[in-house]
């Protein structure tokens, strides 16, 4: 009987050993073995640089090719706010694994109260700004658009919306050097009974606008709280948009 010998060739991963066989075996089961190689998952063998039928039987010195694809990655975005420049929806986008994050995946984002500081990868309390080019995708990632309150007429106006709890709690975090900010926390339209507190402390304001002046509060870490009642006396409270006025 004949033998006959299979030479495998491939760009990725390791290469099989070359397997003699005899004349006429059928070319399949551990004679086409699935090859692994980190970022490309294979696709299959060609003989001669095409299919390998169902029935091919070897009968004589033959060469196999790998053919592979690299595997892709989702690029997801995480915006609390603002638009594209170009007004275009913010989508998902997927690359090609080992590929670097390029500027087409950082796109710039407006607003008209808030500055766009860039995309960020967070995990945990680790934040990693995303430059284009220096970036490899390995993996799938998510990218989280920072912000920063415009600073204009020094003091930042916080329009309240209303939801299911008791209160309204608002953890203002301000290290700038300027220290003559005016906050002003404005509720929505249907209460007329509000109480505000700092820290716990109540303030001597019952309107639905709260003003906080001078250097004590102009950075720091402070929680504002809001207590708010309608007509009936039904308690609510309020979720933050940051503004600029």
């Amino acid at each position: 009987i004949l033998t006959c010998k299979i030479t495998y060739t491939t760009d990725l991963g390791s290469t099989p050993a070359v397997k003699t066989v005899d004349w006429g075996t059928p070319l399949e089961g551990n004679l086409l073995p699935v090859l692994t190689s980190e970022g490309s998952s294979f696709v299959k063998w060609l003989y001669n640089g095409e299919e390998i039928p169902e029935d091919f039987k070897v009968t004589g010195d033959i060469t196999l090719t790998a053919v592979w694809e690299k595997l892709k990655c989702k690029i997801t975005y995480s915006t609390e706010r603002g638009m594209r420049e170009n007004g275009a929806e913010l989508e998902e986008n997927v690359v090609v694994w080992g590929e670097k994050i390029s500027s087409n995946e950082l796109p710039e984002m407006i607003d008209d109260y808030w500055e766009f500081k860039g995309w960020y990868i967070i995990n945990g309390t680790s934040e990693t700004k995303i430059e284009p080019g220096l970036y490899t995708v390995t993996q799938p990632v998510t990218l989280t658009a920072k912000w920063k309150c415009r600073e204009q007429e020094n003091y930042v106006y916080v329009n309240l919306e209303s939801s299911a709890s008791i209160y309204f709690d608002c953890n203002e975090q301000r290290n700038d050097e300027d220290t003559h900010y005016v906050y002003t926390f404005t509720s929505c339209e249907g209460f007329n009974s509000f109480e505000w507190h700092i820290d716990n402390v109540k303030q001597e304001c019952y309107s639905d606008t709260f003003t906080i002046n001078g250097a004590d509060f102009a950075e720091g870490n402070y929680t504002i709280t809001l207590y708010a009642k309608d007509a009936e006396g039904n308690s609510k409270s309020y979720n933050q948009i940051k503004y600029i006025q």
